[in-house]
């Protein structure tokens, strides 16, 4: 399937399941207009976000494009300073510095072979957007909470999961690629993907980062990539040489450096 389509039904089918926890929990879907609006962006920026990271995984595998994804953490800190006058602190300096090294050797800039091939040169950029894109979600989102602090945070994922859906759905369509699943077996996968990994798993992180130390959140969401790399050699044979190897270790090892004073979702 194309992995826009994919996509599509991960967020509509993991509304749907949202739904039926709301239900179970018996809070409100209602929403305000100015509360939609920000769901609607932050529902755009995270269509954008799984566009672009499905993308980069076809091009350089699961692992790397998610060890990529998570430098979310420095983008998110950038937009911080702008738009809420966060101080960059010695710790995010320090740690942009040491996440710059670990990903030229990620890259395997030593590589010329590698440097030379089109397609992993643009998984590895599209890599890096997703952190953009993704950065872009929690920065739309945090200013939603702080203006509308008293809306369910279930209600906002609900909101956000069909928007993105409907994104999704319009950019399928304009590449003019089909968005029904092509049998049974296919539509169980995207069912297992929308209701375990966005349903499931966002009620999950949203109700463990405000339970847990944030170091402590920080850590385990750092799994995500570990296991992606791990899984991805396990399932699908790709694997990283040992210079990238490093480069990766040195890359979450400075991600969780700079995030342990941020929450973040994922």
């Amino acid at each position: 399937m194309n992995p826009t389509a994919i996509g599509f039904w991960r967020m509509f089918i993991g509304g749907l399941a949202l739904i039926v926890m709301n239900l179970f929990f018996k809070k409100s879907f209602r929403i305000s207009r100015q509360m939609m609006f920000y769901t609607m962006l932050a529902g755009f920026a995270f269509a954008v976000d799984l566009f672009v990271w499905h993308r980069a995984i076809m091009y350089v595998g699961a692992g790397m494009a998610t060890i990529l994804g998570n430098t979310q953490v420095f983008f998110t800190s950038i937009l911080a300073f702008f738009f809420f006058k966060e101080k960059l602190s010695w710790r995010y300096i320090v740690s942009v510095l040491a996440a710059f090294c670990g990903l030229m050797l990620l890259i395997n800039i030593f590589d010329q072979s590698a440097l030379s091939n089109t397609k992993y040169m643009l998984g590895v950029g599209l890599g890096l957007a997703t952190g953009v894109a993704y950065a872009s979600f929690l920065t739309v989102l945090k200013t939603a909470s702080t203006k509308y602090p008293n809306v369910s945070s279930m209600t906002v994922i609900i909101w956000i999961s069909f928007f993105s859906a409907f994104f999704m759905g319009v950019m399928t369509l304009i590449e003019r690629q089909p968005l029904l699943p092509p049998d049974l077996e296919s539509l169980l996968v995207l069912s297992l993907l929308g209701i375990v990994a966005q349903a499931v798993g966002w009620f999950l992180i949203t109700y463990a980062v405000s339970k847990i130390r944030v170091s402590i959140t920080a850590l385990v969401l750092l799994l995500q990539p570990f296991l992606a790399t791990i899984w991805g050699f396990m399932f699908f044979a790709e694997h990283l040489v040992l210079v990238q190897i490093v480069g990766a270790s040195i890359m979450l090892g400075a991600i969780y450096f700079g995030s342990v004073k941020n929450k973040t979702v994922t």
